[in-house]
Formats: structure tokens, C-alpha cells, sequence
């Protein structure tokens, strides 16, 4: 059967009007993936969320990682839908999909691993009281006074006037408190 000029002009209009659909969708997509970035942002920083969650012992920048997370969904929410557009969906999403989960399972076991021994032993080291802020301690070679007990991490401030974070797991091990609190529970 041979195919008509007429039909090749229609299938090709047809795939350039689907092509121009979908580089708008993207250009519209990403373009509001920037703008709620640069909202979020602004909100959350008015809201002064790191600062809060830092008075808490939480020093991280929530307020600029959490809109970047948000902007990535649009982004990733918008590739998905020029890829259904185009008819491509499928295949590429769920190897997106998987590389995604993989990805996020990772970063989980990563931060698990470092987090829960530093909480564990920030919730023992706030739990006995052996040490409080204003004391003088000493790690290795680091002198220096106690200024914050958070539940991750310690920050000691040396005799040079310098500041150390250091994890609560460390600081349980170096500093010795895993002795007498063993002991403590032997008198109990």
C-alpha cells in the first residue's frame, strides 16, 4: 500500500504539533517549579524555620532544602508528563522510578547510619546529666567548655575561641561517660 504525500504531511504535523505540546508543558513546568521554589523559600524563611528548628538542636538549612525538594517534584512530576505526552511513559518512568527508590533507599541508610548512634547517645548523655553546658571537657587533644548539648551533636568551644561540633557518639566514647554510666546502673 503506498503511502500518500497527504498522509505524510498529516503524520508529521501531527508529531510536530505533539513535540511544540510537549516543550511547552516543559518550559511551563519548570518555569513554575522555579517560581514555588523561590516562594517556598521566602515563606519558610519569613517563618524563620532553621532558626527554630536550630534552637532545638537541628542545625541544617530546612529552609533551603526543603524548597529544592519541592521544585524537584514539580520538575520530576513535569517530565513525567511530557514523556506521557510523547508516549514514552512507561519505559522511562519506571527506570526513573527505580533509579528514584534505589536513590532514596541509599540516602536513608546512609543518614540512619549516622544518625541513630549520635541520637542514641545524645538521649543517654542528656538522660544521665553527667555533663552539662559550662563544663570544661576534654577530648584527645581539643580542651575546651561545653556551649550546647543538642541530640545530635555537642559544640565545645576551645581555648582559642573556636568552635567544634562534635557527634554525641564521639563524645560518648572520648569523654568516658559510657563507664560510669554502666556504673550508675550497677548501684540502681
Amino acid at each position: 500500500m503506498a503511502i500518500t504525500l497527504t498522509q505524510t504531511v498529516t503524520t508529521a504535523q501531527d508529531v510536530a504539533y505533539t513535540v511544540t505540546g510537549a516543550l511547552v508543558v516543559l518550559l511551563i513546568g519548570f518555569g513554575f517549579g522555579f517560581m514555588m521554589k523561590r516562594l517556598l523559600y521566602r515563606l519558610f524563611h519569613h517563618l524563620e524555620l532553621t532558626k527554630n528548628l536550630a534552637r532545638r538542636g537541628l542545625i541544617y538549612d530546612f529552609e533551603g532544602n526543603l524548597s529544592s525538594l519541592a521544585s524537584w517534584i514539580i520538575y520530576f512530576c513535569t517530565i513525567v508528563i511530557v514523556l506521557n505526552q510523547l508516549g514514552l511513559t512507561s519505559l522511562v518512568v519506571r527506570g526513573l522510578l527505580g533509579i528514584f527508590i534505589i536513590l532514596i533507599l541509599l540516602t536513608l541508610a546512609v543518614f540512619l547510619r549516622d544518625s541513630v548512634p549520635n541520637f542514641l547517645a545524645g538521649r543517654k548523655i542528656l538522660l544521665y546529666r553527667e555533663v552539662r553546658e559550662g563544663n570544661m571537657v576534654r577530648l584527645q587533644t581539643i580542651e575546651g567548655k561545653l556551649i550546647n548539648q543538642g541530640i545530635f551533636e555537642m559544640r565545645i568551644e576551645t581555648t582559642l575561641s573556636d568552635v567544634l561540633h562534635v557527634p554525641n557518639s564521639l563524645f560518648l566514647k572520648e569523654y568516658g561517660l559510657h563507664n560510669s554510666l554502666h556504673a550508675h546502673r550497677q548501684k540502681k
